[in-house]
């Protein structure tokens, strides 16, 4: 049943293409889908978390520090767009391509586990996005001072939120 979510959740997938996939009728595919999706909302707490401690914090930044030769970061931010079918109220659910679309936002340590997610319609930018999040908008209170995320051009140098500088790198004396 994972490998069902799983084709689900892929690019371009969709619950009848994930059923015929695997021999399951359309129907089936859909309730266990939803089911299996149900599970994962419940349980989402326990695995998508911010730390609540500064020795939380610590093991992130060290893990960033480790891992990228990045000190003072703790967390690294990022917005995709995802195609959706086309809602009976759509206005505002376009994106920049064109087509409706979520723009789901993660912010992951250094593992690559979320830590928290936000989606807004398509027509939201990663910078409006992060600006209207909950973790955009409580950041200051947060994370600790000093320490900070990490986004690509698509969001907003901030004390709190490193960008890309001009050659797509980050500039660490910034750091």
């Amino acid at each position: 049943t994972m490998g069902l979510l799983m084709l689900y959740l892929a690019p371009s997938g969709s619950m009848k293409d994930a059923g015929l996939a695997l021999g399951i009728s359309k129907p089936y595919a859909v309730v266990t889908i939803n089911q299996l999706l149900r599970v994962i909302c419940k349980r989402a707490g326990d695995f998508i978390f911010i730390p609540s401690t500064q020795a939380g914090w610590q093991v992130i930044m060290d893990g960033f520090e480790a891992v990228r030769g990045y000190p003072y970061v703790c967390g690294a931010v990022d917005g995709s767009l995802f195609e959706i079918a086309r809602p009976a109220q759509y206005e505002g659910w376009y994106c920049k391509g064109f087509y409706p679309a979520i723009n789901m936002q993660a912010v992951c340590d250094h593992r690559r586990r979320f830590m928290d997610n936000d989606m807004r319609p398509g027509s939201y930018s990663d910078k409006k996005t992060w600006k209207v999040s909950q973790i955009g908008t409580t950041i200051q209170n947060v994370i600790p001072r000093g320490f900070h995320f990490l986004g690509d051009a698509g969001f907003t140098l901030s004390c709190e939120l490193l960008t890309l500088s001009r050659t797509g790198t980050f500039d660490k004396t910034l750091l």
